[in-house]
């Protein structure tokens, strides 16, 4: 039997990277080496208990750690942190781990992305959004290079739509009877979510099949429109719920779910770096895209009919994912970088995938 092919995965303890690690972990046909700053945390704990997996202890920031990481590996899937980079350093580091990748022989490198914001939305500032648009001008970057001796895949997602666990959790009833209430400054408009465990198998969809060299994958599990979320909430669960649509400043002031302090917070490790946007700046970038994105016919865009011929059996609905996660609108923690508002410590979201 010929060795696994090894696949090194930067980010392996975040929510999308420990969704990737799992999915090549179950197909028996990659060795991951999963790279972490810790093998203490119960992430690392738990992907390393996983077949085939083994923890790298390094700093995905640091070029000594980044050139022994990507040493002898075949693949490697990179999601770089953008809320602890800020949209500058993000586009450095993925440029900069590239050119290593390279020089260190690597085959297969998988860009984990968004949509580029600002391009998609006409070069309009409302459209700037920090963390989408620094991994969407290292996309075109990665996929303007050439197609050899490194191939290069691009694996774009969105909003997780395990974040109905937190940064998108309706707000509950203020008394018995009343109802749940899902709060966006969204309009008509529609996000494109995905379950994060089938995220998971379109990045080994990447790895496993070479021809994918060039391409751009952009995946979703469907357009949700809020009305349809709260109503699909109510028929899964039996509770009331509606859509509370809110202009941009009521959001920021009232409804930012991490608070409004947080709102003029910088997002990044250098507060006094002028380029750096606050989290409302950032936000408001990312509900003006997805504001004018309703019915998969606006800015961002998706082809569900491929996305079903390359993943026949993902979840294809929002109805789907609640019955499959047994969703009652309740907290769980999914995000690392999360700024706690009130959110309940409990079970993390990748470790029941």
């Amino acid at each position: 039997m010929s060795p696994l092919k090894s696949i090194l995965v930067i980010g392996a303890t975040g929510a999308q990277g420990m969704a990737v690690v799992r999915s090549l972990s179950r197909s028996r046909r990659y060795a991951v080496r999963a790279m972490t700053r810790s093998d203490s945390s119960a992430d690392a704990k738990l992907i390393s208990s996983w077949p085939n997996v083994s923890l790298f202890i390094g700093d995905c920031f640091n070029e000594a750690d980044l050139r022994k990481a990507f040493s002898g590996v075949h693949g490697a899937f990179v999601n770089t942190n953008g809320y602890v980079t800020g949209e500058k350093g993000e586009i450095y580091w993925g440029i900069r781990m590239y050119e290593i990748a390279v020089r260190a022989g690597v085959k297969h490198w998988v860009w984990g992305s968004l949509d580029y914001s600002t391009k998609l939305g006409g070069w309009h500032e409302r459209f700037k959004c920090g963390h989408y648009d620094g991994k969407g001008k290292v996309a075109d970057w990665v996929l303007a290079q050439p197609r050899s001796p490194m191939a290069s895949s691009v694996l774009t997602s969105g909003p997780y739509m395990e974040l109905l666990f937190e940064f998108m959790l309706p707000r509950p009833p203020k008394a018995p009877g009343e109802p749940y209430v899902f709060v966006a400054p969204l309009g008509s408009g529609a996000v494109p979510l995905i379950h994060l465990e089938d995220l998971g198998e379109y990045g080994l969809y990447l790895f496993d099949n070479p021809s994918t060299n060039g391409l751009d994958l952009k995946v979703a599990t469907q357009h949700v429109h809020w009305a349809e979320l709260a109503s699909t909430f109510t028929k899964v669960t039996g509770k009331p719920a509606e859509y509370l649509d809110v202009s941009l400043e009521e959001y920021m002031d009232k409804y930012y779910p991490a608070g409004k302090k947080a709102v003029t917070r910088k997002i990044g490790t250098d507060r006094k770096d002028p380029t750096l946007l606050t989290w409302g700046q950032n936000f408001s970038g990312f509900w003006n895209l997805f504001k004018e994105s309703g019915g998969n016919k606006g800015l961002v865009r998706r082809d569900y009919e491929m996305l079903d011929r390359i993943h026949p059996g993902r979840v294809k609905s929002v109805g789907e994912w609640m019955k499959k996660v047994g969703y009652e609108g309740q907290p769980r923690p999914v995000l690392k970088d999360w700024v706690d508002g009130g959110i309940a410590k409990g079970e993390r979201v990748e470790a029941r995938l």
